[in-house]
C-alpha cells in the first residue's frame, strides 16, 4: 500500500486502491510508481504526489504504459457513430465524454472508473477552468487579455447542446445529466490531458496527480520500455527531490493566460517574459485569397497562425509570423509570385523580404495591433483593477 501517514492524512484512498488493483491485473507494474507516494490533502479535498525517497536530477520520477493513456485515437474508434467536426471543443469533447461514461460505469466494467473518481469534483468553486467561470470572472478577465475567451465558452456550450441532443451517447446511468456535469468533463480533460506529437490528445492517469508548475520543463515523454516492453510515458525530474517533497512537472509550454484558463494559476512571471498572444490568419477576405490558401495548403501551413508576442526588447519576432504576414499582404504588382509557375517554390521565397511596399505593410499591421490591444485594455483595466481580480479569485 502506499498509504502513509504525515499531515496529509488521507480520506479517502480511491487512487491508491486503483493503482494497486492494476498491479494485481498485471496492467500496471509497482516499478511505475515505486518514487512516488499518492497522499490526500484533507485542505483542499485533493491527491498530491510526494518523493517516496531520494530522486536525483535526471531520474525517472513515474511512468506509465502507453496502452493504459486515455488516448483521443481510441476514444475515436469506440464512438465511430460520431466524427471530431461533430465537436466544437474537438479531441477534448470526446475524451469528455468518454470521461462521463466511464465514470458511472461499475468498477468492474471499466478500468478508469476508479481513477475518475479520484479526480476533484470541485472544480466550480475553485473556478479551475475557464468553462466553469462565473460571468463576473469572465467580465473581468476580458479587460486583462487578447485572447477571445467567450470563444472557447460558446464551444463548449455548442457540446453540452450537442450531446444534449443525441443522449444515446450517453451511459444509460446517466439520468442527472446537465451543463455542470458536461463542463466538469472538460475542465478535468483540459486541466489534465497532452497532446502527442502525432496530435493525438491522451490522459495519464495517475501521473497527472503530480503537480502542475508552469515554469517546470519536466514534460511528459513517450518513449520505449525495452525491446519487449512497449511505449510508455514518463516524467523526469528536472531536479533533486527529498523524500515527501512535492513533485511537479510540465503539461507544454504554455502563456499566463492559457495557464489560467486551464489550470487556474496565474504564473509569477517577471514583465520581460510576458507576452501577447496574437493570432492572423488568410480567411477569404484579401485579395487573391484563393490562391494564397491554396498555396499554404500546399506546404502544409494552417490558414491560422497563432503566436506570442514577447515582452523582452531584446527578442525576435517569430521568423514563420512574418513569412505568413508577408504571404498575406501579397497584392498589387506583387501578385506575380502567386502565379502557378511559382507554387512549389512561393512559400520559401517568402522567408527572406519580398518588396519594400510589402514589408511596410507587415509591420504597419502588426503596430496598428499593439496600439490598438494596449489601448484597450488601458481603457479597461488598471494595476488596482487586476490586483482585485487577484484577490476575489
Amino acid at each position: 500500500s502506499l498509504i502513509r501517514k504525515s499531515k496529509y492524512i488521507r480520506a479517502n484512498t480511491i487512487l491508491n486502491e486503483w493503482i494497486d488493483k492494476q498491479i494485481q491485473q498485471s496492467i500496471l507494474k509497482r516499478d511505475n510508481f515505486k518514487n512516488v507516494n499518492f497522499v490526500y490533502d484533507n485542505d483542499y479535498n485533493y491527491y498530491v504526489a510526494k518523493a517516496a525517497n531520494m530522486i536525483n536530477k535526471g531520474e525517472v520520477i513515474a511512468t506509465l504504459p502507453l496502452s493504459i493513456c486515455i488516448d483521443s485515437s481510441m476514444i475515436l474508434k469506440k464512438y465511430q457513430d460520431i466524427s471530431i467536426s461533430s465537436f466544437r471543443t474537438g479531441l477534448y469533447g470526446i475524451l469528455a465524454l468518454f470521461i462521463l461514461n466511464e465514470r458511472y460505469n461499475d468498477d468492474n466494467k471499466s478500468i478508469y472508473n476508479g481513477y475518475i473518481n479520484s479526480l476533484p469534483k470541485a472544480i466550480k468553486s475553485n473556478n479551475i477552468g475557464v468553462f466553469n467561470w462565473e460571468d463576473d470572472l469572465i467580465f473581468e478577465y476580458t479587460k486583462s487579455t487578447t485572447r477571445d475567451v467567450n470563444k472557447q465558452i460558446d464551444a463548449a456550450n455548442d457540446d453540452y447542446e450537442f450531446i444534449n441532443n443525441n443522449k444515446y451517447l450517453l451511459n444509460d446511468k446517466i439520468i442527472d445529466f446537465n451543463k455542470d456535469l458536461f463542463l466538469w468533463a472538460l475542465s478535468i480533460v483540459k486541466s489534465r490531458s497532452i497532446v502527442t506529437n502525432d496530435g493525438n490528445v491522451i490522459m495519464i492517469p495517475g501521473l497527472d496527480f503530480i503537480e502542475y508548475d508552469p515554469f517546470s520543463t519536466a514534460e511528459p515523454v513517450i518513449a520505449s520500455d525495452g525491446f519487449f516492453g512497449g511505449k510508455i510515458v514518463k516524467v523526469i525530474a528536472e531536479q533533486t527531490y527529498q523524500p515527501n517533497d512535492n513533485v511537479v512537472m510540465s503539461y507544454g509550454l504554455k502563456s499566463s493566460a492559457e495557464c489560467l484558463e486551464d489550470h487556474g494559476i496565474v504564473p509569477d512571471v517577471a514583465i520581460d517574459d510576458s507576452c501577447c498572444e496574437l493570432t492572423v490568419s488568410i480567411d477569404g477576405t484579401e485579395r487573391f485569397s484563393d490562391d494564397k490558401l491554396n498555396i499554404l495548403e500546399n506546404f502544409g501551413v494552417p490558414y491560422k497562425f497563432r503566436v506570442d508576442l514577447e515582452a523582452n526588447p531584446n527578442s525576435d519576432i517569430d521568423p514563420a509570423l512574418i513569412q505568413f504576414l508577408r504571404l498575406k499582404f501579397i497584392q498589387g504588382t506583387d501578385a506575380y509570385i502567386l502565379e502557378s509557375c511559382f507554387s512549389q517554390t512561393v512559400y520559401d521565397t517568402l522567408n527572406q523580404p519580398f518588396s519594400k511596399v510589402n514589408e511596410i505593410a507587415i509591420f504597419e499591421y502588426l503596430n496598428n495591433f499593439c496600439e490598438s490591444k494596449l489601448n484597450l485594455l488601458n481603457e479597461l483595466s488598471t494595476n488596482e483593477l487586476d490586483q482585485e481580480l487577484i484577490n476575489n479569485y
